[in-house]
């Protein structure tokens, strides 16, 4: 990547912008593309690890997301898709794919029959540990 990917050389990036308008301080633009190079990395990152186990970086999100809530690993799908940042659409086939492959379930909530919860399996807590495990020590934010 070495500065040549999103958003270009940043030397020169800034060098340009400070010809333009010189006197403006461009440090936070910076640092957010710099954050982005950095999203994107992890992103692609996951999405490679999550590939393992059938799925990708958006499926393993919701997956983490429900470990990381603790038990029962349960939550509505509104909270899901509040946690995932997505539409509603795009939690729906999350969900959909996951539970396909066995590592979440829907079942309906003891309080409100009409409402629905996600749940992960105990094969989704699992895998779920294994992905984490395998970001946390191999990943692009491992020490």
């Amino acid at each position: 990547m070495r500065g040549r990917s999103f958003g270009g050389d940043l030397r020169r990036l800034r060098q340009e912008w400070e010809r333009q308008l010189p006197g403006v301080d461009f440090f936070p633009v910076l640092t957010a593309i710099r954050i982005m190079r950095i999203w994107m990395i992890a992103d692609a990152q996951t999405e490679q690890f999550a590939r393992v186990y059938g799925f990708g970086a958006g499926d393993a999100d919701v997956l983490v997301s429900l470990r990381r809530h603790g038990p029962p690993f349960r939550l509505r799908p509104r909270e899901l898709q509040r946690l995932c940042v997505v539409t509603s659409g795009a939690i729906t086939g999350r969900i959909d794919r996951l539970a396909k492959l066995g590592l979440v379930e829907r079942s309906s909530t003891e309080v409100d029959r009409r409402g629905s919860e996600v749940g992960l399996t105990r094969r989704g807590i699992k895998v779920a540990e294994q992905l984490m495990r395998r970001i946390f020590e191999h990943g692009a934010m491992a020490r």
